[in-house]
Protein backbone atom coordinates (compact mmCIF):
# COMPACT_ATOMS: atom_id res chain seq x y z
CA UNK A 1 0.00 0.00 0.00
CA UNK A 2 3.02 2.67 1.01
CA UNK A 3 4.51 1.76 -2.00
CA UNK A 4 1.67 2.33 -4.26
CA UNK A 5 0.89 5.44 -3.14
CA UNK A 6 4.92 6.71 -3.65
CA UNK A 7 4.86 5.45 -7.32
CA UNK A 8 1.43 7.65 -7.81
CA UNK A 9 3.25 10.41 -6.44
CA UNK A 10 5.90 9.97 -8.59
CA UNK A 11 4.54 9.12 -10.96
CA UNK A 12 1.74 12.60 -10.65
CA UNK A 13 4.84 15.00 -10.32
CA UNK A 14 6.49 13.46 -13.47
CA UNK A 15 3.71 13.94 -15.48
CA UNK A 16 3.11 17.83 -13.92
CA UNK A 17 6.87 18.34 -15.00
CA UNK A 18 6.40 16.75 -18.42
CA UNK A 19 3.55 19.37 -18.58
CA UNK A 20 5.21 22.40 -17.13
CA UNK A 21 8.57 21.66 -19.36
CA UNK A 22 6.06 21.16 -23.25
CA UNK A 23 4.60 24.13 -21.98
CA UNK A 24 7.58 25.99 -21.65
CA UNK A 25 9.08 24.85 -24.64
CA UNK A 26 5.94 26.02 -26.61
CA UNK A 27 5.51 29.29 -25.11
CA UNK A 28 9.69 30.20 -25.08
CA UNK A 29 9.22 30.54 -28.99
CA UNK A 30 5.95 32.72 -28.67
CA UNK A 31 7.05 36.70 -29.14
CA UNK A 32 6.08 39.11 -26.05
CA UNK A 33 5.45 35.90 -23.82
CA UNK A 34 8.33 36.46 -21.88
CA UNK A 35 6.69 37.00 -18.73
CA UNK A 36 4.81 33.64 -18.53
CA UNK A 37 8.02 31.93 -20.20
CA UNK A 38 9.62 33.33 -16.80
CA UNK A 39 6.79 31.70 -15.06
CA UNK A 40 6.59 28.47 -15.91
CA UNK A 41 10.67 28.40 -15.80
CA UNK A 42 9.94 28.83 -12.44
CA UNK A 43 7.07 26.58 -12.01
CA UNK A 44 9.43 23.51 -13.72
CA UNK A 45 12.12 24.54 -11.41
CA UNK A 46 9.82 24.32 -8.42
CA UNK A 47 8.33 20.76 -9.88
CA UNK A 48 11.91 19.13 -10.56
CA UNK A 49 13.09 20.05 -6.98
CA UNK A 50 9.67 18.42 -4.98
CA UNK A 51 9.95 15.97 -6.98
CA UNK A 52 13.91 15.28 -6.10
CA UNK A 53 12.88 15.77 -2.62
CA UNK A 54 9.92 13.51 -2.67
CA UNK A 55 12.60 11.02 -4.39
CA UNK A 56 15.43 11.22 -1.91
CA UNK A 57 13.13 11.62 1.46
CA UNK A 58 12.57 7.94 0.88
CA UNK A 59 16.09 7.14 0.74
CA UNK A 60 17.26 9.32 3.67
CA UNK A 61 14.74 8.28 6.02
CA UNK A 62 15.41 4.50 5.26
CA UNK A 63 19.15 5.07 5.98
CA UNK A 64 18.01 6.54 9.19
CA UNK A 65 15.88 3.24 10.22
CA UNK A 66 19.02 1.42 8.57
CA UNK A 67 21.35 3.32 11.33
CA UNK A 68 19.17 3.68 14.39
CA UNK A 69 19.44 -0.45 14.11
CA UNK A 70 22.99 -0.84 13.33
CA UNK A 71 23.29 1.64 16.60
CA UNK A 72 20.61 0.31 18.48
CA UNK A 73 19.52 3.72 19.10
CA UNK A 74 15.83 2.74 18.99
CA UNK A 75 14.73 6.71 20.18
CA UNK A 76 15.36 7.91 16.55
CA UNK A 77 12.05 9.93 15.92
CA UNK A 78 10.90 10.81 11.85
CA UNK A 79 9.68 14.27 11.24
CA UNK A 80 6.70 14.34 9.60
CA UNK A 81 6.86 15.96 6.17
CA UNK A 82 3.59 17.18 4.44
CA UNK A 83 4.43 15.21 1.27
CA UNK A 84 1.71 12.96 1.09
CA UNK A 85 -0.40 10.27 3.54
CA UNK A 86 2.75 7.25 2.10
CA UNK A 87 5.26 9.07 4.61
CA UNK A 88 3.02 9.17 7.29
CA UNK A 89 2.47 5.65 6.97
CA UNK A 90 6.07 4.83 6.04
CA UNK A 91 7.14 6.84 9.20
CA UNK A 92 4.35 4.80 11.28
CA UNK A 93 5.63 1.50 9.79
CA UNK A 94 9.21 2.54 10.58
CA UNK A 95 8.14 3.37 14.13
CA UNK A 96 6.57 -0.02 14.54
CA UNK A 97 9.44 -1.98 13.84
CA UNK A 98 12.25 0.13 15.77
CA UNK A 99 9.15 -0.16 18.53
CA UNK A 100 9.31 -4.13 18.42
CA UNK A 101 13.23 -3.98 17.62
CA UNK A 102 13.82 -1.84 20.82
CA UNK A 103 10.90 -4.29 23.15
CA UNK A 104 12.94 -7.62 21.94
CA UNK A 105 16.35 -5.72 23.05
CA UNK A 106 14.49 -5.19 26.19
CA UNK A 107 13.34 -8.72 26.45
CA UNK A 108 16.95 -10.40 25.65
CA UNK A 109 18.59 -7.92 28.50
CA UNK A 110 15.70 -9.08 31.22
CA UNK A 111 16.85 -12.82 29.99
CA UNK A 112 20.14 -11.84 30.43
CA UNK A 113 19.20 -10.38 33.89
CA UNK A 114 17.69 -13.04 35.04
CA UNK A 115 20.51 -15.62 33.68
CA UNK A 116 22.94 -13.87 35.62
CA UNK A 117 21.35 -13.40 38.96
CA UNK A 118 20.88 -17.71 38.48
CA UNK A 119 24.56 -17.93 37.64
CA UNK A 120 25.63 -15.86 40.49
CA UNK A 121 23.46 -17.46 43.10
CA UNK A 122 24.06 -21.00 42.19
CA UNK A 123 25.36 -23.10 44.34
CA UNK A 124 28.35 -24.81 41.59
CA UNK A 125 31.17 -22.57 40.69
CA UNK A 126 31.33 -21.27 37.11
CA UNK A 127 34.17 -19.40 35.06
CA UNK A 128 34.19 -18.93 31.79
CA UNK A 129 37.04 -17.93 29.69
CA UNK A 130 37.42 -16.41 26.59
CA UNK A 131 39.84 -17.25 23.23
CA UNK A 132 42.21 -14.03 24.86
CA UNK A 133 42.47 -15.68 28.37
CA UNK A 134 39.96 -12.83 29.58
CA UNK A 135 37.48 -14.06 32.63
CA UNK A 136 33.69 -13.02 31.01
CA UNK A 137 32.28 -14.84 33.73
CA UNK A 138 33.06 -16.00 37.57
CA UNK A 139 30.13 -16.13 39.85
CA UNK A 140 30.35 -16.04 43.71
CA UNK A 141 30.27 -19.69 44.68
CA UNK A 142 33.29 -19.58 42.11
CA UNK A 143 35.18 -16.68 44.40
CA UNK A 144 33.92 -18.70 47.41
CA UNK A 145 35.46 -22.16 46.66
CA UNK A 146 39.22 -20.54 45.88
CA UNK A 147 39.05 -18.00 48.31
CA UNK A 148 40.06 -15.47 45.65
CA UNK A 149 38.71 -12.12 43.73
CA UNK A 150 37.88 -12.19 39.85
CA UNK A 151 41.73 -11.73 38.89
CA UNK A 152 40.02 -10.49 35.08
CA UNK A 153 43.01 -12.36 33.25
CA UNK A 154 42.85 -16.39 33.36
CA UNK A 155 47.14 -16.49 33.64
CA UNK A 156 46.93 -14.67 37.06
CA UNK A 157 45.69 -17.71 38.44
CA UNK A 158 48.51 -19.96 37.75
CA UNK A 159 50.34 -17.80 40.71
CA UNK A 160 47.20 -18.20 43.73
CA UNK A 161 45.80 -21.45 42.90
CA UNK A 162 48.44 -23.84 40.58
CA UNK A 163 47.14 -27.12 41.44
CA UNK A 164 43.76 -25.68 39.86
CA UNK A 165 44.94 -23.86 37.01
CA UNK A 166 46.92 -26.86 35.70
CA UNK A 167 44.19 -29.22 36.16
CA UNK A 168 41.84 -26.72 34.18
CA UNK A 169 44.39 -26.73 31.10
CA UNK A 170 44.67 -30.63 31.62
CA UNK A 171 41.20 -31.52 31.55
CA UNK A 172 39.69 -33.26 28.30
CA UNK A 173 36.05 -31.57 26.96
CA UNK A 174 33.68 -32.65 29.00
CA UNK A 175 35.13 -34.93 31.02
CA UNK A 176 35.29 -34.83 34.99
CA UNK A 177 37.49 -34.89 37.33
CA UNK A 178 38.22 -34.71 41.31
CA UNK A 179 40.77 -32.64 42.89
CA UNK A 180 41.67 -31.37 45.90
CA UNK A 181 42.34 -27.74 46.25
CA UNK A 182 45.88 -27.31 48.27
CA UNK A 183 45.81 -25.91 51.61
CA UNK A 184 42.53 -26.76 52.18
CA UNK A 185 40.11 -29.75 52.89
CA UNK A 186 37.96 -28.63 50.12
CA UNK A 187 37.39 -31.55 47.45
CA UNK A 188 35.78 -30.63 43.96
CA UNK A 189 34.06 -32.18 41.27
CA UNK A 190 35.40 -30.21 38.07
CA UNK A 191 34.36 -30.52 34.59
CA UNK A 192 35.79 -27.97 31.79
CA UNK A 193 33.91 -27.42 28.39
CA UNK A 194 35.72 -26.05 25.63
CA UNK A 195 33.09 -24.13 23.23
CA UNK A 196 33.52 -23.06 19.48
CA UNK A 197 32.57 -19.81 18.98
CA UNK A 198 33.34 -17.17 16.01
CA UNK A 199 36.05 -15.89 17.64
CA UNK A 200 37.96 -18.28 18.77
CA UNK A 201 37.73 -21.22 21.82
CA UNK A 202 36.04 -20.55 25.06
CA UNK A 203 36.55 -22.41 27.84
CA UNK A 204 33.76 -22.99 30.22
CA UNK A 205 34.78 -24.20 33.93
CA UNK A 206 32.57 -26.03 36.22
CA UNK A 207 33.03 -27.04 39.63
CA UNK A 208 31.48 -27.65 43.03
CA UNK A 209 32.21 -28.82 46.41
CA UNK A 210 31.92 -32.46 47.22
CA UNK A 211 32.25 -32.67 50.63
CA UNK A 212 29.31 -32.26 52.00
CA UNK A 213 27.81 -34.45 49.46
CA UNK A 214 30.48 -36.93 50.67
CA UNK A 215 29.91 -36.64 54.33
CA UNK A 216 26.36 -37.11 53.80
CA UNK A 217 27.53 -40.90 52.15
CA UNK A 218 29.85 -41.58 54.48
CA UNK A 219 27.59 -40.57 57.72
CA UNK A 220 24.71 -42.85 56.42
CA UNK A 221 27.35 -45.52 55.77
CA UNK A 222 28.68 -45.02 59.75
CA UNK A 223 24.83 -44.96 61.08
CA UNK A 224 23.82 -48.21 59.35
CA UNK A 225 26.86 -49.85 60.18
CA UNK A 226 26.47 -48.95 64.33
CA UNK A 227 22.89 -50.00 63.57
CA UNK A 228 23.76 -53.14 62.28
CA UNK A 229 26.46 -53.62 64.45
CA UNK A 230 24.54 -52.65 68.03
CA UNK A 231 21.63 -54.80 66.92
CA UNK A 232 23.74 -57.90 67.10
CA UNK A 233 25.86 -57.44 69.56
CA UNK A 234 23.07 -56.10 71.68
CA UNK A 235 21.34 -59.36 70.74
CA UNK A 236 24.31 -61.64 71.90
CA UNK A 237 25.75 -60.01 74.75
CA UNK A 238 21.95 -59.28 76.40
CA UNK A 239 21.44 -63.26 77.16
CA UNK A 240 24.90 -63.36 78.45
CA UNK A 241 25.10 -60.55 81.26
CA UNK A 242 21.50 -61.96 82.12
CA UNK A 243 22.45 -65.59 82.58
CA UNK A 244 25.70 -65.02 84.58
CA UNK A 245 24.07 -63.08 87.23
CA UNK A 246 21.59 -66.11 87.59
CA UNK A 247 24.40 -68.33 87.79
CA UNK A 248 26.25 -66.26 90.47
CA UNK A 249 22.92 -66.18 92.47
CA UNK A 250 23.28 -70.07 91.90
CA UNK A 251 26.49 -70.13 93.41
CA UNK A 252 26.35 -67.87 96.19
CA UNK A 253 23.32 -69.83 96.89
CA UNK A 254 25.34 -72.52 98.10
CA UNK A 255 27.10 -73.88 101.14
CA UNK A 256 30.29 -74.03 99.83
CA UNK A 257 30.47 -72.16 96.44
CA UNK A 258 33.53 -72.36 94.03
CA UNK A 259 35.16 -68.67 94.51
CA UNK A 260 37.65 -69.32 91.28
CA UNK A 261 34.05 -69.49 89.36
CA UNK A 262 32.30 -66.68 91.46
CA UNK A 263 35.56 -64.81 89.88
CA UNK A 264 35.26 -65.94 86.82
CA UNK A 265 31.22 -65.27 86.72
CA UNK A 266 32.02 -61.36 87.89
CA UNK A 267 34.37 -60.93 85.33
CA UNK A 268 32.20 -61.90 82.52
CA UNK A 269 29.01 -60.18 83.85
CA UNK A 270 31.07 -56.33 84.54
CA UNK A 271 32.57 -57.43 80.81
CA UNK A 272 29.59 -57.91 79.46
CA UNK A 273 27.76 -54.54 81.13
CA UNK A 274 30.75 -52.52 80.40
CA UNK A 275 30.32 -53.74 76.38
CA UNK A 276 26.67 -53.09 76.55
CA UNK A 277 27.01 -49.56 77.86
CA UNK A 278 29.71 -49.33 75.42
CA UNK A 279 26.93 -50.45 72.66
CA UNK A 280 24.33 -47.76 74.18
CA UNK A 281 27.03 -45.11 73.58
CA UNK A 282 27.48 -45.47 69.92
CA UNK A 283 23.45 -46.12 69.36
CA UNK A 284 23.51 -42.32 70.35
CA UNK A 285 25.10 -41.26 67.23
CA UNK A 286 22.80 -43.50 65.33
CA UNK A 287 19.77 -41.85 66.93
CA UNK A 288 20.65 -38.08 67.16
CA UNK A 289 17.02 -36.29 67.44
CA UNK A 290 16.18 -33.70 64.48
CA UNK A 291 17.58 -30.07 65.10
CA UNK A 292 14.79 -27.87 65.99
CA UNK A 293 16.32 -24.50 64.20
CA UNK A 294 15.78 -20.96 65.66
CA UNK A 295 17.53 -17.81 65.91
CA UNK A 296 20.13 -18.51 68.39
CA UNK A 297 21.95 -15.07 70.02
CA UNK A 298 25.34 -15.74 70.05
CA UNK A 299 26.77 -13.62 72.26
CA UNK A 300 24.11 -14.63 74.77
CA UNK A 301 24.72 -18.52 74.42
CA UNK A 302 28.40 -18.08 74.67
CA UNK A 303 28.26 -15.97 77.46
CA UNK A 304 26.31 -18.92 79.27
CA UNK A 305 28.85 -21.43 77.90
CA UNK A 306 31.58 -19.08 79.89
CA UNK A 307 29.09 -19.50 83.01
CA UNK A 308 28.84 -22.99 82.35
CA UNK A 309 32.02 -24.07 82.27
CA UNK A 310 34.13 -21.15 84.29
CA UNK A 311 33.88 -22.90 87.90
CA UNK A 312 35.76 -26.35 86.39
CA UNK A 313 37.95 -24.45 84.16
CA UNK A 314 39.01 -22.37 87.62
CA UNK A 315 39.77 -25.36 89.67
CA UNK A 316 42.01 -26.50 86.90
CA UNK A 317 43.78 -23.45 86.88
CA UNK A 318 42.56 -23.06 82.48
CA UNK A 319 42.06 -19.59 81.43
CA UNK A 320 38.85 -18.85 79.08
CA UNK A 321 39.02 -15.64 76.86
CA UNK A 322 35.80 -15.73 74.17
CA UNK A 323 36.15 -13.06 71.65
CA UNK A 324 32.40 -11.57 70.09
CA UNK A 325 31.46 -9.10 67.44
CA UNK A 326 30.21 -5.78 69.39
CA UNK A 327 27.00 -6.67 67.28
CA UNK A 328 24.78 -9.74 68.12
CA UNK A 329 24.74 -12.31 65.92
CA UNK A 330 21.89 -14.68 65.12
CA UNK A 331 22.60 -18.05 63.69
CA UNK A 332 19.84 -20.67 63.25
CA UNK A 333 20.87 -23.69 65.96
CA UNK A 334 18.99 -26.20 68.22
CA UNK A 335 20.61 -24.77 71.95
CA UNK A 336 20.24 -28.19 73.18
CA UNK A 337 22.02 -30.01 70.55
CA UNK A 338 25.22 -27.10 70.66
CA UNK A 339 25.95 -27.73 73.81
CA UNK A 340 26.32 -31.29 73.26
CA UNK A 341 28.85 -30.02 71.09
CA UNK A 342 30.49 -27.86 73.28
CA UNK A 343 30.91 -30.14 76.26
CA UNK A 344 32.73 -32.61 73.89
CA UNK A 345 35.09 -29.77 72.71
CA UNK A 346 35.69 -28.70 76.19
CA UNK A 347 36.31 -31.91 76.99
CA UNK A 348 39.12 -32.70 74.63
CA UNK A 349 40.46 -29.65 75.94
CA UNK A 350 40.75 -30.22 79.57
CA UNK A 351 42.16 -33.62 78.54
CA UNK A 352 44.40 -31.97 76.44
CA UNK A 353 45.73 -29.60 78.64
CA UNK A 354 46.33 -31.43 81.26
CA UNK A 355 50.71 -31.17 81.34
CA UNK A 356 50.24 -27.39 79.96
CA UNK A 357 52.10 -24.76 81.35
CA UNK A 358 49.52 -21.87 81.63
CA UNK A 359 46.35 -23.55 79.84
CA UNK A 360 43.97 -21.46 78.13
CA UNK A 361 40.84 -21.91 76.14
CA UNK A 362 39.89 -19.58 73.29
CA UNK A 363 36.98 -18.96 71.48
CA UNK A 364 36.45 -16.39 69.08
CA UNK A 365 33.52 -15.78 66.61
CA UNK A 366 34.21 -14.31 63.09
CA UNK A 367 32.34 -13.39 59.63
CA UNK A 368 33.05 -14.84 56.45
CA UNK A 369 30.52 -13.57 53.79
CA UNK A 370 27.28 -15.04 54.73
CA UNK A 371 28.50 -17.19 57.13
CA UNK A 372 29.14 -17.43 61.02
CA UNK A 373 32.50 -19.31 62.03
CA UNK A 374 33.29 -19.82 65.87
CA UNK A 375 36.94 -20.69 66.52
CA UNK A 376 37.51 -22.70 69.40
CA UNK A 377 40.86 -23.22 70.36
CA UNK A 378 43.43 -23.99 73.38
CA UNK A 379 47.01 -24.66 73.92
CA UNK A 380 47.30 -28.36 74.72
CA UNK A 381 49.50 -31.48 73.18
CA UNK A 382 48.35 -30.59 70.06
CA UNK A 383 47.29 -33.30 67.50
CA UNK A 384 49.96 -35.30 65.26
CA UNK A 385 49.09 -34.64 61.66
CA UNK A 386 48.87 -38.23 61.28
CA UNK A 387 45.83 -38.14 63.41
CA UNK A 388 43.95 -35.30 61.86
CA UNK A 389 42.05 -37.05 59.27
CA UNK A 390 40.93 -39.72 61.61
CA UNK A 391 39.70 -37.82 64.89
CA UNK A 392 36.00 -37.50 62.92
CA UNK A 393 35.41 -41.27 62.68
CA UNK A 394 33.77 -43.44 64.71
CA UNK A 395 35.26 -45.71 67.53
CA UNK A 396 38.66 -43.67 66.81
CA UNK A 397 40.08 -42.15 69.66
CA UNK A 398 43.17 -40.93 70.97
CA UNK A 399 42.93 -41.36 74.90
CA UNK A 400 43.09 -44.84 76.29
CA UNK A 401 40.14 -44.08 77.96
CA UNK A 402 37.95 -42.60 75.36
CA UNK A 403 35.27 -43.84 73.46
CA UNK A 404 35.81 -42.05 70.01
CA UNK A 405 31.91 -41.15 70.16
CA UNK A 406 32.49 -37.21 70.95
CA UNK A 407 34.08 -35.14 67.77
CA UNK A 408 31.83 -37.84 65.71
CA UNK A 409 28.84 -37.16 67.43
CA UNK A 410 30.00 -33.07 67.22
CA UNK A 411 30.23 -33.77 63.00
CA UNK A 412 26.94 -35.42 62.91
CA UNK A 413 25.37 -32.81 64.73
CA UNK A 414 27.04 -29.78 63.10
CA UNK A 415 25.75 -31.67 59.49
CA UNK A 416 22.45 -31.89 60.87
CA UNK A 417 22.25 -28.13 61.26
CA UNK A 418 23.96 -27.68 57.50
CA UNK A 419 27.11 -26.69 58.44
CA UNK A 420 30.69 -28.03 59.50
CA UNK A 421 33.64 -28.64 61.69
CA UNK A 422 37.20 -28.57 60.55
CA UNK A 423 40.42 -29.32 62.85
CA UNK A 424 44.00 -27.72 62.15
CA UNK A 425 46.76 -28.22 64.47
CA UNK A 426 50.35 -27.29 64.57
CA UNK A 427 53.34 -25.82 67.18
CA UNK A 428 50.80 -27.49 69.98
CA UNK A 429 47.50 -24.87 69.43
CA UNK A 430 44.72 -27.04 67.97
CA UNK A 431 41.76 -25.01 66.74
CA UNK A 432 38.57 -26.70 65.82
CA UNK A 433 36.13 -24.65 63.81
CA UNK A 434 32.58 -24.49 63.87
CA UNK A 435 30.95 -23.33 60.39
CA UNK A 436 27.17 -22.47 60.34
Amino acid sequence: MIYKRFVIGVVVRLILLVLALGSLVYIVFIPHWWVLSGILLVVTTVILIELLQYVSKTNKDLAKFIDAINYKDYSVSFSSYKLGNAFDELHHAFRKTLQLFKELKLEKEAHYQYMLQLVKHVNVGIMAIDEKGKLVLFNDQAAQLLSLPNLVYWNRYEEKVPHFYQAVNEQHNNAKRLIRLKNSDIEINLRVTRLKVESGEHLVVIFQNIKAEIEDKEIDAWNKLIKILTHEIMNSVTPISSLTETLIQLEQSRNHGDDDLLTGLNTINRRSKSLLQFVDDYRKLASIPAPVLKALPLNSFLSHIQELYGAQLKQKNIALRVHTPNQEINIRADEGLLNQVFANLFSNSIHALQHTYEPGIEITVKRDGSSTIIHFSDNGQGIPEGQLGEIFVPFYSSKTEGSGIGLSLCKQIMHLHRGSISVASSNGETTFSLKF
